[in-house]
């Protein structure tokens, strides 16, 4: 080296070290546009079969580019102090052609990376080597807050290549980078969250999985990126092997019920890498008892690149001090491959609308007065007691104070011709065309016995004695089974059942109906789990109704698998809303006590 150029590249160097103390917006933190022979001390090589350097096949401005090629390699910048309040990287990149180099091919990917505050490379934005030879793409990123610290370098990585042989010496597969600037600016504005209010979320803007999560890989690796996301900029992944993803602990003690969101993406090439069979996702949660319960598993062997936005109804093990979410990668076929990319991670306590009638069954006696049965819910619909239905407080279905408290009890009656129910005075016609009933039973008798129906609800009108009378009810049939049955308003028949359910005598079970005639959906919900869900041809109009008996038959109108006898039971907590719930609110519930 001359005299001349070895002072060029001292001053060189000079200028790529990052000043000590930034002083204000606008100062460049970090720059070089490589017009050189030579990377030097500002960027550092480790290649696995690919090459780095400096050449003139061509460049931004004014003559040199930095380049890679041939295959695999990493050329890593030197410390930068970022611990500023906002930073701007930007960067001119170009996809090597046969005209100046060589063009990469599928797979043969150049990614932009930063080293986060955690540890981590973090992916800006990763290049596709099966694309336009020679396009140029002029880049500026807005760093995250995770970039925004005093050791953060700059990587960019060649994924793969076609080796050096060939093309008359020069090899194959070149990226070619230009005029790399880190600058100074203001603070961003934070983030909006993903959900408000949550007890937990993370859209993972910052950049970095701490300090909300912790990574434990087995062979695979985890950590935030652009490749994709659901909003904003970043997403978390996970990829190569066996690899989990844990979340802090998140209170969710005292909570009556709380709902998972959350966005999954399988990988495909077009911006990582997709997963193949038995390389699945598994989403899972700490339950109280210690153990890790799966709530869904994605299998590696679908559709490259294919969406999922999940809701999850948590159950009763999840809602205590230590819960935690984790991702579990269960395979993978090493680097660079096989991706899941996670976003929008929402937890939120769930509390359900407000009910048109509530019926917490607090009397102390009833005696078939007009309006003794209170309704709760501040609307003024007063029920009445029919026939020897009563009270009782010895065995609610939730003990404690608070808890349930009273209950009515409505007994055994095998006739059409007597009733003991609640007359709760709220016609179904009313409450609409969509609904959601929900309260507690309890069975003087076994579930499972045979030949032993229960009417629990009815509405079913009983004017007409022809065609003109519909029918709503929920039965208990024998063995076992509910049943949840309604006529349209153009006389069509839709019946839902479940399967066997074998509850024994005393045991209080939360039972929910929902229907959604326009959406053509009844279901059936036990102890805040979808029992069974299906799908009618209905006009999406229900059929001229009464008032909802709960208790008994409301009249003679059986038709169905409907019965005259009673329900042979207590009922609490019975709630009308005219509108279809979640699983999640249908589970606060049967958790609310008061």
């Amino acid at each position: 080296m001359t005299p001349a150029r070895f002072v060029v590249a001292i001053l060189l160097a000079m200028v790529l070290v990052a000043p000590a103390a930034p002083a204000a917006p606008g100062d460049i933190l970090f720059s070089d546009d490589f017009e050189r022979n030579a990377l030097g001390p500002a960027w550092t090589v480790v290649t696995g079969g690919g090459d780095a350097g400096i050449g003139s096949y061509t460049a931004s401005s004014p003559t040199r580019s930095l380049y890679t090629r041939w295959g695999p390699v990493t050329v890593t910048s030197t410390t930068v102090n970022l611990a500023v309040p906002g930073a701007e990287l930007q960067i001119w990149i170009r996809r090597g052609a046969d005209s100046f180099s060589e063009d990469p091919d599928n797979g043969e990917d150049l990614a932009v990376e930063f080293l986060a505050s955690d540890g981590t490379w973090v992916e800006l934005e990763r290049f596709t080597g099966a694309g336009t030879p020679g396009e140029i793409f002029t880049r500026t990123y807005t760093l995250p807050s995770s970039a925004l610290h005093a050791g953060f370098r700059l990587r960019l990585r060649q994924i793969n290549g076609s080796g050096s042989n060939g093309n008359g010496g020069n090899g194959w597969d070149y990226w070619h980078v230009d005029d790399v600037t880190i600058t100074e600016t203001n603070a961003p504005p934070p983030p909006p969250p993903v959900c408000s209010p949550a007890l937990f979320e993370d859209g993972f803007e910052t950049g970095a999985l701490a300090p909300k999560w912790t990574e434990a890989g087995a062979g695979g690796d985890a950590g935030v990126g652009a490749q994709t996301a659901a909003s904003g900029t970043y997403s978390m992944f996970t990829r190569w092997g066996q690899v989990t993803v844990t979340s802090i602990p998140v209170d969710l003690s005292g909570q009556l019920a709380v709902e998972l969101s959350v966005w999954v993406r399988r990988g495909a090439d077009a911006f990582s890498e997709d997963p193949d069979n038995n390389e699945d996702l598994v989403i899972e949660f700490l339950d109280n008892g210690g153990t890790w319960t799966a709530l869904e598993t994605f299998p590696g062997n679908g559709t490259p690149g294919e969406i999922f936005n999940r809701s999850y109804a948590l159950p009763g093990p999840a809602l205590h001090a230590g819960f935690r979410l984790r991702f579990r990668q269960t395979g993978g076929s090493g680097s660079d491959w096989d991706y899941w990319h996670v976003d929008d991670v929402c937890l939120q306590a769930v509390t359900p609308p407000a009910p048109v009638a509530y019926y917490a069954m607090e009397e102390s006696a009833w005696n078939g007065s007009a309006g003794e049965v209170k309704d709760s819910s501040g609307n003024g619909n007063h029920g009445t007691a029919v026939g020897n239905a009563t009270t009782n407080w010895v065995a609610p279905a939730i003990p404690g104070d608070p808890g349930t408290c009273g209950y009515g009890e409505f007994p055994f009656n095998d006739t059409a011709a007597v009733q003991d129910a609640v007359d709760t005075r709220v016609d179904i016609n009313d409450i609409g065309n969509r609904g959601t009933i929900s309260f507690w039973y309890k069975s003087n008798t076994r579930w499972g016995q045979p030949n032993r129906d229960r009417q629990l609800l009815d509405a079913s009108t009983d004017v007409f004695g022809d065609w003109r009378d519909k029918y709503f009810f929920l039965v208990l049939r024998d063995r076992g089974r509910l049943r949840f049955a309604l006529e349209d308003s153009n006389d069509g028949d839709f019946i839902l059942e479940t399967r066997r359910l074998n509850f024994a005598r005393d045991v209080w079970v939360h039972i929910a109906v929902t229907w959604d005639l326009p959406g053509d959906t009844l279901q059936i919900y036990v102890n805040g789990n979808l029992e069974e869900r299906d799908t009618f041809p209905t006009n999406g109009i229900l059929g001229d109704l009464a008032t909802l008996y709960a208790g008994d038959n409301r009249g003679n109108y059986l038709v169905s698998g409907a019965t005259g006898a009673s329900a042979d039971g207590s009922i609490d907590e019975l709630r009308i809303y005219s509108k279809v719930l979640s699983q999640s609110q249908i589970q606060a519930d049967m958790n609310a006590v008061h």
